[in-house]
């Protein structure tokens, strides 16, 4: 008796067993799994004002964050400026705004407004005169530029430049009349010449003003007595950039790579970021983002205007450029 009773306790048991391992694959769909329960990366939008003549290079970047941060859009919108002018940016409905400011000193620090802003600069630009490439002139100092394009004449140059030979100018050119030209190639970057190169005065009405790149260089290398304004360009082909003094007496220095980077050059603009240190986590990566050495490349290539991150270095970036006094 005792003997059929273990076989029929073994045989119950087998027979669990083998229930048990039956019923496991469907017992263990009902379970929660934690791969399933788990919490997926949630998709965040990042809006970035952005001014339009950095919009190419802003998309660039924007799209290599994307690799690394796949479930991080960024989403350009116009800056409410959209212009190369040293003002308050205010984007209430954006994380950051990306922006440019004269640069004041040649410090590159990050510092807060009174309204908590930070500016984090990425890089500089720059403004520069362009002549014919057989125009003598060697260069200008900034009250000189301020006398041949504006009407008030601001920057203290005692008199109204109209001819090379007030320049300094001997032989054929004693008598030749300038002929000044700009560039509206960008929205309001007359503004930032009339602020950086006629201490904040009006253009002259005669100055003529044209609507790409291209016709000014097209114009300035058809006609020798021409002078003209225009952020650096990267292929000069029949014109030349003039070096640029402060004043008279300082040095003056060609808008060479390296000169730009370091300060030397006077017509300088910086470009950077301004947000509030509630910035958000996802902003705040796309941030550091742009300072690394892929972004600083991306900058530095991309877009109409080049711009020259710090610490970034290339082969035009190896020695600063002193140009001899006119």
């Amino acid at each position: 008796m005792k003997q059929k009773t273990t076989y029929t306790f073994i045989s119950a048991l087998i027979i669990f067993t083998f229930a048990l391992i039956l019923l496991a694959p469907s017992v263990s769909k009902c379970q929660p799994s934690k791969a399933r329960t788990s919490k997926r990366p949630r998709k965040v939008s990042i809006k970035v004002a952005c001014p339009i003549f950095l919009k190419t290079c802003a998309r660039i970047l924007a799209k290599e964050f994307k690799k690394i941060k796949p479930f991080t859009t960024v989403i350009l919108v116009d800056s409410i400026e959209s212009k190369l002018i040293d003002e308050q940016a205010s984007e209430p409905e954006v994380s950051f705004t990306v922006r440019s400011k004269s640069l004041k000193s040649k410090k590159n620090k990050s510092k807060k407004s009174e309204n908590e802003k930070v500016f984090l600069g990425l890089g500089r630009t720059a403004m520069v005169i362009y002549v014919n490439r057989k125009n003598p002139l060697k260069g200008l100092t900034i009250p000189q530029i301020d006398a041949i394009f504006s009407q008030n004449r601001k920057c203290g140059f005692p008199f109204e430049v109209t001819g090379f030979g007030q320049l300094g100018l001997t032989g054929s050119w004693i008598d030749t009349p300038i002929e000044p030209l700009g560039t509206a190639a960008f929205p309001k970057i007359v503004r930032w010449f009339e602020q950086m190169c006629l201490c904040n005065g009006m253009l002259k009405q005669d100055v003529k003003l044209l609507a790409t790149k291209t016709d000014l260089i097209r114009a300035i290398s058809s006609q020798k007595r021409t002078i003209g304004f225009h952020t650096l360009i990267k292929d000069e082909k029949g014109i030349r950039a003039v070096a640029i003094s402060r004043k008279e007496g300082d040095d003056y220095f060609l808008p060479t790579y390296a000169n730009i980077r370091s300060g030397l050059y006077p017509l300088i603009g910086m470009i950077g970021i301004e947000y509030t240190e509630n910035i958000g986590k996802e902003a705040l990566e796309f941030v550091r983002f742009c300072l690394t050495k892929k972004a600083k490349k991306i900058l530095l290539t991309c877009g109409p205007i080049p711009i020259f991150p710090s610490g970034y270095k290339t082969k035009e970036l190896n020695s600063k450029k002193k140009a001899a006094t006119p």
